[in-house]
């Protein structure tokens, strides 16, 4: 079944243990506050070549209500803005992503939105430059001349 541009199937949601503890001990971060983005990328895999999940601290939300619905606001912008990480990543490795929401009071959508999508764009352009590193060739005098 094809899916569309703005869906989060169950398949794309990082839920695993053991994937996420590695993405945790030996990911790479970025922040636009209050969101954090903690990401990795794995050259073989097997599956979505994007995988996200998203979390918010109970340290400052001790209700699970709120913590839900912050879950809930990061979760629809990932939905609606991951189109820009399709089309700006590379689709030869899976991509694994986590959301944390590290603000101290509740967010609005809009909030949340312009974050996720600042955070994404950071993303891709990171790796364009780390990209546009590696491909350059270094220019060597020659020696005879």
């Amino acid at each position: 079944m094809k899916q569309g541009p703005f869906t989060y199937p169950r398949k794309q949601k990082l839920k695993s243990r053991k994937l996420l503890g590695k993405l945790f001990q030996s990911g790479k971060s970025l922040n636009a506050f209050p969101i954090k983005l903690i990401y990795q990328t794995n050259s073989p895999f097997v599956g979505e070549t994007l995988m996200a999940g998203v979390g918010a601290s109970s340290r400052n939300f001790k209700k699970a209500v709120d913590r839900n619905s912050i879950k809930r606001l990061l979760r629809e912008s990932f939905r609606l803005e991951q189109s820009i990480l399709q089309h700006g990543l590379p689709q030869d490795r899976q991509w694994q992503l986590f959301f944390i929401y590290t603000g101290k009071e509740l967010p609005d959508g809009k909030l949340v939105q312009n974050k996720m999508q600042f955070l994404m764009h950071k993303l891709v352009d990171q790796f364009a430059l780390k990209e546009a590193a590696n491909d350059t060739p270094s220019i060597t005098p020659n020696p005879g001349t």
